[in-house]
This record gives C-alpha cells, sequence and structure tokens, in this order.
C-alpha cells in the first residue's frame, strides 16, 4: 500500500502545476556569474539552512560606486537604532553590521561584513539533538574586477551525539567530540569562500567548497556537492558561443593512516569543461575529469585544451579519468529538458555487452515553471521536476585505494552510488510570500555488485556485470520541507523525512531550524 501511495505522491507532484498558466518573472542583470559550473536546475529540499551554502551570484552586485561611506552598527546610538530597525524589518536592505566603501583617484571599492548564528533541532522521535551555531561573513567589490565572498560557522552538538554523528547532514568530514565532567558535545567548522579577479572574457579564481555538474534534482552523476568542501582553483574563458572551464582541486584521501611523521597521501581532481551555446536557449557541454594521487601536482593536467584520456594513458594508466557530456534546452523561460551521460571506461567492440567495464551513468529529466496561481503571489514561480537516473556497476570505483572517485570518505559521484535505477520528483510552491513548500519523492532500485566507489574493482566475482546484478534494495524517500523568510534578516525551516528499505518499517526524521543573520 505504502508502495503505490509514494507512485501517487509522485504524480501529483508532476501534474498538479499543469492546472495553472505558465509566466515566468524575467531575472535582473545586476549580479555577477561567479559560480563555477553551477547548474540552474537543482534540489532545494534540504533540511537545514547550514545546507544550502552560500550563493556567490546573490553575494556580491555591481556597483556604481558614488561615495565613500562608513557604516558599524555599533558606530554610535545612532548607528545601532538604524541596524536594529534593519534587523527587524521585512524589506529587504542592502546594509550590513559592517559597510565600508571607498571613492577616491586610488581606488573605488566596497567591504561588507556580516554576523549569523541560528539552531537547527532533529530528532528520529526516540533520539534527538540541538545543533547551536554562530558565523561570520564577508564580502567585496574592487573596481568590478575583484570580488571575493567567505563565510565560516562554528557548531556545538549537544543531546544524543551518536545519532548526530551518524544522521546530521552537516557532518561530511572532520569533526571532534570533546568530554569533561560537566557535559559532552560535538563541535563542528566549516570555512570556505572565494576570490576572483574577472576580465572581460572571463575569471580566474580561488576558493573552497563544492561543485555541481549538470541539471538534477536526486543529485549529480558526474560531480556531486554532498561532500566535504575542498580547495581549488579555477578559470573560465568565454568567446562567442564557447567557454571553456578548468578546475584542480585537491582531496582528501579516504582512509588516512599517519606515519609518525605525518606523512599524509596527496589526492587531486582536475577537471576540464566546454560549453557551447548554438541557441541562447540551448547549452551544450562536454568535459573530463580525473582523479590523481600518490604525488605532487602534476603539470600535465594543468593544460586545459588537451585531452586527459589520453594524458592518462601515457602516464601508465594510474589514475582515474572519466568522460561525459550534457545538454539543457529551455523553451520559453518555463520549460527545461536536461540530459547526461558519464563513462568510466571506453572499449568500441563492448559497449552493448556485459562486459564490468562498461561503467557509465544515464541522467535525464524535465521541469516546468508555473505562476500566478491561487494560493502564491505574482513573481513567484511553481517549479516542478521529474527526473530518471540510471548508473551501471562499478562506475566510481578504480584499482587502488587512493584513487576511487571520492573525497574524505563520501563519493564525489550520484550519492546514492552505483548499479542503480532511480526516479525522482520534486515541486516547490510558494504559498504566501514568505512561505515556500518544497516536496521531494523518489524511488531506488539498487543491486548490490559494484555499488559502491569504496570496492575494489580488482576484487570483482566475474568478468560481466548486469543492471542490478546481486540481491536488490529498495529504497523509498519522502521529503517535505517549509521554507519561512520571517524578516528580511530572519529565516526558519521546518521539514519532515520518510524514508524506507524494502519490507522494514519507515524511518521517520523531524526537523526545525532558525538562523538571523545581519
Amino acid at each position: 500500500m505504502s508502495k503505490y501511495l509514494l507512485l501517487l505522491t509522485l504524480a501529483i507532484v508532476i501534474l498538479f502545476p499543469a492546472f495553472v498558466l505558465a509566466t515566468v518573472p524575467e531575472e535582473a542583470g545586476e549580479y555577477f556569474r561567479l559560480s563555477f559550473l553551477s547548474p540552474d536546475i537543482r534540489n532545494t529540499s534540504s533540511l537545514f539552512i547550514l545546507q544550502d551554502e552560500p550563493d556567490g551570484d546573490r553575494m556580491i552586485k555591481r556597483e556604481e560606486f558614488e561615495k565613500s561611506y562608513f557604516g558599524f552598527a555599533f558606530l554610535n546610538y545612532r548607528s545601532f537604532q538604524n541596524a536594529l530597525n534593519d534587523f527587524l524589518t521585512v524589506r529587504e536592505v542592502r546594509n550590513s553590521f559592517l559597510d565600508y566603501s571607498v571613492v577616491d583617484r586610488s581606488i573605488s571599492g566596497r567591504l561588507q561584513a556580516s554576523l549569523m548564528a541560528g539552531v537547527d533541532y532533529q530528532s528520529d522521535f526516540e533520539e534527538q539533538y540541538i545543533h547551536l551555531y554562530r558565523g561570520v561573513q564577508v564580502r567585496g567589490n574592487i573596481y568590478n574586477r575583484l570580488v571575493f565572498w567567505g563565510e565560516w560557522w562554528a557548531g556545538r552538538f549537544q543531546g544524543d551525539l551518536d545519532y548526530a554523528e551518524a544522521n546530521s547532514p552537516l557532518i561530511k568530514g572532520f569533526f571532534k567530540t570533546h568530554q569533561n565532567p560537566e557535559t559532552t558535545y560535538t563541535n563542528l567548522n566549516k570555512i570556505y569562500g572565494r576570490l576572483s579577479y574577472l576580465f572581460d572574457f572571463g575569471n580566474v579564481s580561488l576558493g573552497r567548497g563544492t561543485h555541481l555538474i549538470g541539471d538534477n534534482i536526486g543529485g549529480s552523476t558526474i560531480l556531486n556537492d554532498a561532500v566535504n568542501d575542498y580547495g581549488y582553483f579555477s578559470s573560465e574563458i568565454t568567446f562567442g558561443k564557447l567557454r571553456l572551464s578548468f578546475l584542480h582541486a585537491t582531496l582528501i584521501p579516504d582512509v588516512i593512516e599517519p606515519a609518525e611523521d605525518y606523512d599524509y597521501q596527496d589526492k587531486y581532481l582536475v577537471l576540464r569543461q566546454i560549453n557551447y551555446m548554438p541557441l541562447p536557449q540551448l547549452d551544450l557541454y562536454f568535459g573530463e575529469q580525473v582523479i590523481y594521487a600518490n604525488r605532487g601536482i602534476d603539470p600535465s593536467y594543468l593544460l586545459p585544451h588537451i585531452f586527459y584520456r589520453i594524458t592518462e594513458h601515457n602516464l601508465q594508466d594510474r589514475d582515474n579519468v572519466q568522460m561525459y557530456a550534457g545538454a539543457s534546452w529551455r523553451y520559453r523561460d518555463f520549460a527545461t529538458l536536461y540530459g547526461s551521460l558519464i563513462i568510466g571506461e571506453l572499449r568500441k567492440k563492448e559497449i552493448f555487452s556485459d562486459w564490468w567495464g562498461n561503467k557509465y551513468a544515464l541522467q535525464g529529466g524535465g521541469s516546468l515553471l508555473f505562476a500566478e496561481g491561487l494560493l502564491y503571489h505574482q513573481n513567484e514561480a511553481v517549479r516542478t521536476t521529474l527526473e530518471f537516473t540510471a548508473v551501471r556497476p562499478w562506475m566510481y570505483t578504480h584499482k587502488t585505494i587512493a584513487t576511487p572517485f571520492s573525497h574524505d570518505g563520501i563519493g564525489l559521484g550520484f550519492p546514492e552510488g552505483s548499479n542503480l535505477i532511480q526516479t525522482a520528483g520534486e515541486i516547490v510552491f510558494p504559498l504566501i510570500p514568505s512561505l515556500t513548500l518544497n516536496q521531494f519523492v523518489s524511488f531506488t532500485k539498487q543491486g548490490s555488485v559494484g555499488n559502491s566507489f569504496s570496492i575494489n574493482y580488482e576484487d570483482r566475482p566475474s568478468d560481466t556485470a548486469k543492471w542490478l546484478e546481486g540481491e536488490t534494495t529498495d529504497r523509498w524517500l519522502s521529503r517535505t520541507v517549509l521554507f519561512w523568510h520571517i524578516l528580511a534578516h530572519h529565516r526558519m525551516r521546518a521539514g519532515i523525512e520518510f524514508r524506507r528499505q524494502d519490507n522494514e518499517s519507515w524511518r521517520k526524521t523531524l526537523v526545525f531550524g532558525y538562523q538571523a543573520r545581519y
């Protein structure tokens, strides 16, 4: 019965908005395009506010530098009063805790800093924890050429720490648990940011964060962002209808066993992507990415215009290389069709066989925008998306422990792993100007053979691999989240998630979060 209920929910997610008139508001072009390889369609049903990593495209605005200005919330009584009014207002204001502009003959720029604090609560109706955090955000713009942003936050988990460490979506890597006679708690720190210099034809950047390639709602099969942050340098060059993007990142090996001198292994990700837009509504892309390890930065992979697969072959086939391609087509700004293909091995005579090395993944979907409905306000749009994903066995594996497609113990590919088929749907439904409902559902069928990046493909049971080979597992997921933008600087989020595997009972997760930022 529960399976049919989930399928009915999926049908409602996709078909309900079809009864509304389709119109889409135009976006203002007053912000920089800073998000490297950022797709237009992505999952927005995250349970916690801190999972929504800062959007660089909406953090730094194109400036018309007019006059010098210094604003600080505690500069004097009047400044404090104005800051308090801004903090409690419902209108959008551009002021911050610290706002400093300089306009003279030598330099024109702006620097802003904001403070934030919040609380998260998660429970499975038996165990629970509370996460308290605070942080700082900075952003700046000099001559509309040098732009930067950064954010740091530190949090403390209290309550059922084993439950928190195993289930919190915020814990994606290193953390520390402290114990003293009075209390036991877990600390978690996160820091990310980007520094970019913009040319007329592109940009070069240094950063720390994650990246997502290809439109998706269930997770990218090419490069996913559900991992711990990593340092990188990147560049983009645009000429006409072509855009060349390059990324080189430093990763953390999955198993760290330091020697006495703490000599950790090196691990890197290098990626090159070419986008071609023959029409304004059509975006075609092709790319290659390589995981290499156990040596310093390899200059062979610093050339973004050459084929990495051939380079890797000439480096004695010791690295993990993948090729991918995809497309996104928009129709009249309210309908989008997208699809992608990633290939781990390439042997033409084996393409249609059950050879184990046929490692590839397919993903495709469609998304519609609808506006001017009965329950939501003008200039906000309902988005509904349906997606299908299929990943072959052994897709993200490799023959050495240092080079699987992963970072700090979490896969960089499709979040659910490989040897699977998934159908997913999502609806984003604005109810009133400050309240939005998000519903995400998915059904995943997965086989047990070659389904994880952590399995060495040298240990495969045979030289063949069929779809969903091994013992199959069925997983259902339903996530409902309410986003409430109470005031301009205050946000709340509440959600409930249901998960089920095979014939087991449904696992329920209840979350609540509040954040203030100024």
